[in-house]
């Protein structure tokens, strides 16, 4: 099965993206008497509507939290009517916050495969438009290796 060309250039274009929104967690407090720390982890993926994709990492064991956002474009801080009018080149996207020694990426991204459609590059299912467009963001190569190889899977 071939990955349709735009489906490729939206990875590339999200490893490239210096606009990728920053999301800040407050640190824990280090005291001998707290618990230690759940050891986490982010991606960011974009699969159409956010609020679907959300859910959907939502039931995933391991995933701590899902925060919905935009990533991408050209305008800072842009409203939804100015994404899904389509002229800022943002996608809508879900950052999600895991656990590794509960999911692992490889296995988040084994499970986004299951959730969209990857050989339509105009949006997912009943949303299109390029806020819809679907691409993971990963923030080093590696993710860039394992993206690539879940690619060739697909279908």
């Amino acid at each position: 099965m071939r990955i349709p060309k735009n489906f490729a250039v939206a990875i590339a274009a999200g490893l490239a993206a210096t606009t990728i929104t920053v999301f800040t967690q407050a640190g824990a407090d280090q005291n001998s008497d707290t618990p230690a720390a759940v050891s986490q982890a982010d991606a960011v993926f974009a699969g159409g509507c956010f609020w679907c994709t959300e859910a959907d990492f939502d039931k995933v064991d391991g995933v701590l939290e899902t925060i919905s956002g935009y990533t991408g474009g050209s305008v800072a801080n842009p409203s939804y009517e100015q994404v899904t009018r389509g002229n800022t080149g943002h996608y809508e996207a879900v950052r999600v916050i895991y656990d590794p020694s509960v999911v692992t990426f490889d296995e988040l991204v084994d499970y986004y495969w299951r959730t969209i459609d990857p050989t339509n590059p105009n949006g997912q299912f009943c949303d299109t438009g390029p806020s819809y467009r679907t691409a993971i963001f990963s923030r080093d190569t590696s993710g860039t290796r394992d993206c690539g190889s879940f690619a060739g899977r697909a279908g």
